[in-house]
């Protein structure tokens, strides 16, 4: 399976997905979250920000099926939905999807990981329908 590629921003969240926890950037100035991993908050222009523990639930706004497979390992079709995180308005994260129901608009999710085989330990994010 193909490896994330992490930079200099993403480093420290793919080491938390590969420890199964999604974290999200916190601005230490005006306490904005923040996806994707970037150095300066968009709201106040600050580059001083934490990493923060995120629930790992949301609500699905899209996905879509591919029927063509990009990576030899993966087989199609597969699903791929886009989440927003209950953190924010604007945490929106792709993820694979881990049901065999069909997603909808609105479907409460939560967060899961598949692991990655190799080393360094390393895990993409996915997600299922919360069910209880």
């Amino acid at each position: 399976m193909t490896r994330p590629l992490a930079d200099r921003d993403s480093a420290e969240w793919w080491a938390a997905l590969a420890d199964h926890r999604l974290q999200i950037q916190t601005c230490q100035s005006c306490r904005t979250h923040r996806l994707v991993a970037r150095a300066m908050c968009a709201a106040c222009r600050s580059f001083d920000w934490e990493w923060t523990e995120a629930s790992g639930e949301g609500t699905i706004v899209s996905w879509t099926v591919s029927h063509r497979a990009y990576q030899p390992e993966r087989t199609a079709p597969y699903t791929v939905v886009f989440v927003r995180l209950a953190e924010g308005e604007g945490l929106l994260l792709p993820g694979g999807w881990s049901s065999d129901a069909a997603p909808s608009v609105g479907m409460p999710v939560r967060a899961e990981f598949e692991d990655v085989p190799g080393e360094p330990p390393a895990a993409l994010l996915r997600w299922e329908p919360v069910t209880d």
